[in-house]
């Protein structure tokens, strides 16, 4: 009977012991998975904050509207001023020379409000760049005192913004449906290439200038999408390569002071972070996230 009792305690020993190894094994492994595994966990988080705070910034550049309605108003300043030398030219031509005086203050003004409205534009144009800034500051705001992460022996650097441009989306035309109303300034439009025909929108990315006259003029339409039977296109994530910069704002970390001329419709930021162990080297993790703002409105 002793030797039962005995030979069962050494069984019950045993067992007690393998459990224990298997134990500690499993917990091993969980560690070492989550070591292998600990970065990718971080790309992930980096990867939702960069797009959040891509979507966040792009929003910035057309708030309420704003670089849609811009937009819009410089194709109809454009427009006004074309229309106003018509006239001027016809009352001389014709020899209305009691009308040349009211012609030519009507061209004056047109011209005058297209120069004022190119310097409003430069306005909007900063504004939208320092609301962009603004959205970045508050954001290193919120991981300000989080300059480390450390779990089960893992640290990782809080994610950081490295570089952040400002631009537009490939291919994406102005938002500016060509006005039927000017047949004149229609058949110039499309000799000089102003007209994407299949949409009837202007083509973005130009500087529509005028004839003779009023070439001294500069009427910028950027890109931005149009809607689309009444419907506005939101904000939106988009690829890389899809994205071209027309200016860097924050350069290895440190903002930069850059000259955009033309209005930015989307923006695309670099996240960086650096993970390892006291053991190991640290690796450099890297985020590329692209948005674009939402289009432009319906005009009346």
């Amino acid at each position: 009977m002793k030797q039962d009792n005995r030979a069962l305690r050494s069984e019950t020993g045993n067992m007690l012991i393998l459990t224990m190894v298997s134990g500690l094994l499993m917990v091993g492994t969980i560690f070492v998975m989550f070591i292998l595994f600990f970065p990718q966990l971080m790309k992930g988080s980096m990867q939702n904050s960069a797009e959040s705070l891509a979507l966040k910034t792009a929003k910035a550049l057309n708030t309420q509207d704003q670089s849609g309605r811009m937009n819009n108003i410089v194709a109809r300043c454009r427009e006004l001023v074309f229309t106003s030398r018509q006239t001027y030219n016809r009352a001389n031509s014709l020899g209305y020379k009691h009308l040349e005086p009211l012609a030519r203050q009507l061209l004056n003004e047109s011209r005058n409000n297209a120069m004022m409205l190119d310097d409003q534009r430069q306005i909007l144009l900063k504004a939208n760049v320092d609301r962009v800034l603004k959205e970045i500051a508050s954001t290193e705001l919120d991981v300000k005192g989080k300059e480390e992460i450390n779990i089960a022996g893992m640290k990782a650097q809080a994610p950081k913004i490295n570089n952040l441009d400002v631009g537009f989306i490939r291919d994406v035309q102005s938002s500016v449906e060509v006005s039927a109303g000017n047949p004149d300034l229609i058949a110039y439009d499309k000799d000089h290439g102003y007209i994407q025909e299949s949409s009837n929108l202007y083509v973005s990315n130009i500087n529509a200038q005028l004839p003779n006259e009023d070439s001294d003029l500069e009427f910028k339409l950027f890109p931005l999408p149009a809607p689309v039977r009444g419907n506005v296109a939101p904000a939106r994530l988009t690829q890389q390569k899809d994205f071209v910069s027309c200016g860097q704002l924050i350069k290895n970390g440190k903002t930069q002071k850059v000259k955009i001329d033309q209005l930015p419709s989307a923006v695309c930021l670099e996240f960086i972070s650096q993970v390892g162990t006291k053991a190991t080297p640290s690796q450099g993790l890297k985020i590329v996230s692209c948005a674009a703002a939402d289009g432009a409105g319906v005009q009346p």
